[in-house]
């Protein structure tokens, strides 16, 4: 039941693209295998799979329909910071990796329309539980949001439990929350599989539905971008008082271009076989 991150490279799609099917099962021969280094991990494998000029991609015998690949996170670990630390990115404002939750959506709250950019995307947000009733914060974006917003309108104070694969766990101020994670995210309500099924039958027996919160209120907003936040609540040092720090810390280097020497010529180190910085 592991998994291991998959990538095409575009000249390879237009191959493939119609031998690989989510849910199927293939027997892929011939590919490349690289170090799991990316900013955001599918899967906690050490190594990553390639596809090369050679790789070949066969039916296979279907497999065992309980083997999903799920690896589900329990809501505890992550408001305690127990999570795999290899998987961590980014600064201390700001963390994120990717992984499976499993929760009862216990409220619904605005949809709210942001203008990102030029354009206008949904957003909505909602609490999830686990067994233990713990919750978690759970924001879905664009079509996603969607989705979970027609499922609340028809809800009727049903138990509603959601599976969020390939989600964003994200600590902002202090306060971890769950989303998807640009378009690779699937978000799965009343699913049937045996995880699910069971995870239903050990939730709470205290009769806790679906709260729909005003749900015919749409909210306009503007999205603040993550870049611009950054700038804003960052805390700011000087290079003296980054000489002077007693601690170690992670530093991103703000400066202005005064001017640039055009007479003589200028050089970065690099790598030597691949010329890299």
């Amino acid at each position: 039941n592991q998994t291991m991150h998959v990538t095409l490279k575009k000249e390879f799609i237009k191959k493939n693209e119609n031998l690989l099917e989510e849910g199927a099962s293939r027997i892929i021969t011939n590919f490349q295998v690289a170090h799991n280094g990316s900013k955001f991990k599918t899967s906690p494998h050490v190594y990553k799979i390639f596809f090369a000029s050679t790789t070949s991609v066969k039916p296979a015998e279907e497999m065992d329909p309980r083997i999903l690949g799920f690896k589900f996170v329990k809501f505890s670990d992550i408001h305690e910071g127990k999570m795999n630390p290899d998987f961590l990115i980014g600064n201390t404002n700001m963390i994120s990796f990717i992984l499976d939750v499993i929760g009862q959506i216990v409220s619904i709250g605005d949809v709210e329309i942001l203008n990102v950019g030029k354009r206008q995307t949904k957003r909505l947000s909602m609490e999830i539980r686990d067994t233990e009733n713990v919750r978690l914060n759970c924001v879905l974006w664009g079509q996603f949001a969607e989705n979970l917003e027609s499922v609340a309108q028809h809800a009727n104070d049903a138990v509603i439990v959601a599976v969020l694969r390939f989600g964003k766990l994200k600590l902002y101020q202090g306060v971890w929350s769950v989303g998807n994670c640009y378009n690779c995210s699937m978000v799965i309500t009343d699913p049937v599989f045996p995880e699910s099924l069971a995870f239903k039958e050990r939730l709470p027996k205290d009769g806790l539905t679906l709260t729909y919160t005003h749900p015919n209120q749409l909210t306009i907003v503007n999205y603040v971008s993550v870049r611009d936040n950054f700038f804003l609540h960052s805390p700011r040092r000087t290079i003296s008082e980054i000489i002077a720090a007693s601690e170690v810390v992670k530093c991103v280097t703000m400066a202005t271009i005064m001017s640039i020497d055009t007479e003589f010529g200028w050089y970065y180190m690099s790598c030597g076989a691949c010329s890299k910085k």
